[in-house]
């Protein structure tokens, strides 16, 4: 749930020069109760160009192929917040519910509801501390067993602030924007009885994010771990706009999802997943994966989701070992299902 994003371009130099050092703080960062925020995931075509004072950062070309949508909550105001302790914020993205703790300090995941199950942070995993500047540094380790599964997640984060200025995108031009590198490796350890492993990776991803706007502007995702090919790839592009009039009272009952049938097999998987499942309408349809912290590392292209019957055919074989989430998003309503890779 690192899952963020941000900006806006000027094409003369002494007016980017002139531009004032943004500066994160909780009051215009942190997310309010009726909050609500487009994710357009988009092609992984992209460059995240270079670090820096005074930085212009042109995505506006990006190509997009799905849309999620994030709402946030007063945890007291769902039914599992007593379930998270220290949580006061909860973001709901299509069935699963993301609990953190949003104070003056910074935000701070506490764990997960989903599919019927809870995944409760031993540790809490720090997304941003404040205040953030350019060249602000730190550093945060987090992690969380799911006992029955006998997992187990450790994860060692580093973070820099190493630009700002503009940045374009499809949907807006934005000044003053920050830009945080996030370097993070991951330890996970999965036993199913006759399967044990241990997987190690590192991911980065680099944040865009503006004072007022409470959420991620723009967000690209590495695996630097290595792919089949031995080379890093990026693995999820995300831009987010606010949803027009939101920040009031919504309650998680004005929300409704409808049942939706998502099979998701084999599972586990070692090579390749199928998702099938029947849309009345597939307008606007999305389907994303993301690991157990929330973080979308894959979208399906909506042009492959139909109206009627779907089989598609995913290739998980560059995705490390763990426990993954699948959600599918339409007219409908939303739906998740819980995967496992294993290696």
């Amino acid at each position: 749930m690192k899952k963020t994003v941000f900006s806006l371009f000027v094409a003369a130099s002494a007016i980017a020069t002139s531009q004032a050092q943004p500066t994160l703080t909780a009051t215009n960062m942190n997310p309010i109760h009726g909050d609500v925020f487009y994710g357009h995931q988009c092609d992984t075509n992209v460059s995240k160009g270079a670090a820096g004072a005074h930085v212009t950062w042109d995505f506006s070309a990006v190509t997009e192929g799905g849309l999620d949508t994030t709402s946030y909550f007063a945890c007291d105001s769902t039914a599992f917040c007593s379930s998270f302790p220290g949580s006061n914020l909860a973001a709901l993205n299509g069935s699963v519910y993301v609990y953190a703790s949003a104070t003056a300090a910074g935000l701070s995941l506490k764990g997960i509801h989903g599919m019927g199950s809870d995944i409760v942070y031993d540790n809490a995993l720090d997304v941003v501390r404040y205040p953030l500047t350019h060249n602000t540094v730190f550093t945060d380790t987090s992690g969380y067993a799911i006992t029955g599964l006998g997992y187990y997640h450790t994860e060692i984060d580093s973070y820099i602030c190493d630009g700002y200025g503009t940045l374009k995108l499809p949907a807006s031009t934005d000044t003053n924007t920050l830009r945080v590198h996030n370097i993070s490796y991951t330890i996970d350890s999965l036993d199913l009885g006759s399967f044990t492993s241990v997987t190690k990776s590192r991911g980065e991803s680099y944040i865009w994010y503006k004072p007022g706007f409470h959420n991620a502007l723009f967000s690209i995702s590495y695996d630097t771990s290595g792919s089949a090919s031995g080379l890093p790839y990026v693995r999820a592009v995300t831009y987010y706009v606010k949803k027009a009039g939101s920040g009031s009272t919504t309650s998680v009952t004005e929300i409704s999802h409808q049942p939706l049938s998502l099979q998701v097999y084999p599972n586990p998987a070692n090579d390749i997943l199928h998702l099938k499942f029947n849309l009345q309408d597939a307008a606007g349809a999305s389907i994303t994966i993301a690991d157990i912290a929330g973080r979308t590392i894959a979208a399906i292209n909506g042009k492959d989701i139909v109206t009627g019957t779907n089989d598609i055919v995913f290739p998980v074989s560059s995705l490390p070992s763990g426990l993954y989430i699948v959600r599918m998003q339409s007219a409908a309503g939303a739906v998740s299902q819980k995967v496992t890779i294993s290696k």
